[in-house]
Protein backbone atom coordinates (compact mmCIF):
# COMPACT_ATOMS: atom_id res chain seq x y z
CA UNK A 1 0.00 0.00 0.00
CA UNK A 2 1.39 3.44 -1.00
CA UNK A 3 1.05 6.56 1.43
CA UNK A 4 -1.28 7.71 -1.62
CA UNK A 5 -3.81 4.57 -0.72
CA UNK A 6 -4.41 6.37 2.55
CA UNK A 7 -3.57 9.85 3.25
CA UNK A 8 -6.00 10.92 0.45
CA UNK A 9 -8.50 9.56 3.41
CA UNK A 10 -7.11 11.08 6.76
CA UNK A 11 -8.41 14.40 6.09
CA UNK A 12 -11.92 13.63 5.39
CA UNK A 13 -11.83 11.29 8.37
CA UNK A 14 -10.90 13.58 10.46
CA UNK A 15 -13.53 16.11 8.89
CA UNK A 16 -16.27 13.82 9.79
CA UNK A 17 -15.30 13.38 13.70
CA UNK A 18 -15.23 17.36 13.68
CA UNK A 19 -18.55 17.26 12.47
CA UNK A 20 -19.63 14.55 15.64
CA UNK A 21 -20.07 11.99 13.09
CA UNK A 22 -19.27 8.57 14.97
CA UNK A 23 -16.39 6.24 13.96
CA UNK A 24 -18.61 3.97 12.52
CA UNK A 25 -19.46 6.59 9.93
CA UNK A 26 -16.19 7.36 9.31
CA UNK A 27 -15.64 3.13 8.76
CA UNK A 28 -18.70 2.98 6.57
CA UNK A 29 -17.02 5.79 4.43
CA UNK A 30 -14.36 4.31 4.03
CA UNK A 31 -15.49 1.13 3.13
CA UNK A 32 -17.83 2.66 0.64
CA UNK A 33 -14.69 4.74 -0.57
CA UNK A 34 -11.90 1.50 -0.26
CA UNK A 35 -13.64 -1.62 0.20
CA UNK A 36 -10.14 -2.52 2.24
CA UNK A 37 -10.00 -3.05 5.90
CA UNK A 38 -6.36 -2.93 5.47
CA UNK A 39 -6.76 0.88 4.37
CA UNK A 40 -9.33 1.46 6.82
CA UNK A 41 -6.83 0.21 9.83
CA UNK A 42 -4.13 2.56 8.61
CA UNK A 43 -6.31 5.88 8.08
CA UNK A 44 -7.55 4.61 11.85
CA UNK A 45 -4.25 4.28 13.39
CA UNK A 46 -1.44 6.78 11.63
CA UNK A 47 -4.66 9.43 10.43
CA UNK A 48 -6.34 9.80 13.33
CA UNK A 49 -4.16 7.98 16.23
CA UNK A 50 -6.14 5.47 17.45
CA UNK A 51 -3.95 2.90 18.85
CA UNK A 52 -3.92 -0.51 17.06
CA UNK A 53 -5.82 -2.79 19.56
CA UNK A 54 -8.48 0.18 19.48
CA UNK A 55 -8.51 0.32 16.03
CA UNK A 56 -8.84 -3.51 15.34
CA UNK A 57 -11.71 -3.70 17.87
CA UNK A 58 -13.77 -0.46 15.96
CA UNK A 59 -13.34 -2.73 12.73
CA UNK A 60 -14.55 -6.05 13.96
CA UNK A 61 -17.30 -4.52 15.64
CA UNK A 62 -18.27 -2.29 13.08
CA UNK A 63 -21.67 -2.07 11.55
CA UNK A 64 -19.66 -0.83 8.16
CA UNK A 65 -17.71 -4.22 8.07
CA UNK A 66 -20.50 -6.57 10.16
CA UNK A 67 -20.81 -8.80 6.71
CA UNK A 68 -17.90 -10.03 7.38
CA UNK A 69 -16.96 -10.49 10.68
CA UNK A 70 -18.03 -13.89 10.36
CA UNK A 71 -15.65 -14.84 7.97
CA UNK A 72 -12.38 -12.82 9.13
CA UNK A 73 -13.07 -15.03 12.85
CA UNK A 74 -12.74 -18.27 10.90
CA UNK A 75 -9.88 -16.96 8.90
CA UNK A 76 -7.80 -15.69 12.85
CA UNK A 77 -9.26 -19.08 14.14
CA UNK A 78 -8.00 -21.13 11.11
CA UNK A 79 -4.63 -19.53 11.05
CA UNK A 80 -3.85 -19.50 14.61
CA UNK A 81 -4.77 -23.50 14.07
CA UNK A 82 -2.64 -23.78 11.74
CA UNK A 83 -0.08 -22.16 13.61
CA UNK A 84 -0.20 -24.25 16.40
CA UNK A 85 -0.09 -27.28 14.41
CA UNK A 86 3.14 -26.17 12.90
CA UNK A 87 4.72 -25.37 16.27
CA UNK A 88 3.68 -29.39 17.95
CA UNK A 89 5.86 -30.53 14.43
CA UNK A 90 9.28 -28.60 15.57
Amino acid sequence: MTDIEYKQFITPCKQMLQERKTIDEVLRYLRKETNSKVVSGVVLINGLNIPSAEAKRLLHFSEAWRDVKERDEKFHEDLFSALEELDKGK
